[in-house]
């Protein structure tokens, strides 16, 4: 009974404690100065997200730090009392809020701050961008002579070249060889490579082409619309966008990569318009007259 009564005499004791420890702390709380209030556009009225709220004592010293919420509020606690002054910025507007106040020792005290200069008007972003021409790569590598033969426009037309192939009989690197392919010949494409023959890379426009032995090269591209050529005899000179990734290592074969040339659009005319008309409207009159 005595150990009993001793623990509930020692429970009653901390109850007691704990207590007068909450009313000490609660003065103490409720005394601290407080600057609460809203920051708002001055000509809508509309609080403001994301104000720069500082509490200046003598004009210089920063006492305090806040940024305002989505509705405008903020609040700042000074540790002591007297005469500050509350300035709101923001970086969208031209105009400083100011707002001088006088805090007294627990006092809490709600203000509301505006900020005028409207939001500060942007000058117009004027994007320019060159569009880059899918044959820079190509007449760069062909100025530096890189590691690879080039065959170019004015090449093709003063040899004459009257297919793909022709065109490639120019570069010693390259053999053409008649493919037969059951009832198909074709003009199989071989590049001599590390003392050996083999199937090179053939690109068109930087993408690659599917090729096997019995690729006949004149199918990519007519002669007349070729711009350039390049021909790298091995893997070694060949430029990385230009790699297959595909082959094994030390075993990539040469490349071959062929560039067109825009081709001037025909003009369109009333001649030609009257032609696509025909074509158009002839077989819809015919429907109708064959129901």
């Amino acid at each position: 009974m005595q150990l009993e009564f001793r623990n509930r005499a020692t429970r009653t004791m901390r109850s007691l404690i704990r207590g007068l420890g909450l009313a000490v702390l609660l003065p103490t709380m409720s005394a601290a100065q407080q600057i609460r209030g809203v920051v708002v556009d001055d000509s809508t009225g509309q609080p403001i997200l994301g104000v720069r709220i500082e509490l200046l004592a003598g004009h210089t010293t920063v006492r305090a730090t806040t940024f305002s919420a989505a509705a405008g509020w903020f609040e700042l606690f000074p540790q002591i009392g007297g005469q500050f002054l509350v300035r709101a910025s923001h970086a969208a507007y031209r105009g400083v809020g100011t707002l001088a106040v006088a805090l007294g020792p627990q006092e809490i005290i709600t203000v509301v701050v505006r900020l005028s200069g409207g939001p500060i008007p942007l000058e117009p972003l004027v994007v320019k961008a060159t569009a880059r021409d899918g044959l820079s790569g190509y007449r760069e590598r062909a100025r530096r002579g890189a590691f690879g033969r080039f065959i170019t426009r004015a090449d093709i037309d003063k040899n004459g070249a009257y297919s793909l192939a022709h065109a490639l009989r120019f570069a010693p690197e390259v053999s053409l060889a008649r493919v037969f392919d059951g009832v198909f010949t074709t003009d199989g494409i071989f590049m001599r490579s590390f003392g050996g023959m083999c199937v090179p890379g053939i690109y068109l426009n930087g993408l690659a082409m599917p090729v096997d032995r019995g690729f006949d090269i004149n199918d990519l591209i007519n002669v007349d619309e070729i711009e350039g050529i390049e021909v790298y005899r091995n893997s070694l000179s060949v430029p990385m966008e230009f790699v297959r990734l595909s082959d094994p290592p030390g075993l990539w074969c040469g490349v071959i990569a062929v560039w067109s040339r825009p081709l001037p659009r025909a003009p369109v005319t009333l001649k030609r318009l009257g032609f696509a008309g025909l074509l158009v409207g002839v077989p819809i009159l015919l429907g109708r007259l064959l129901r």
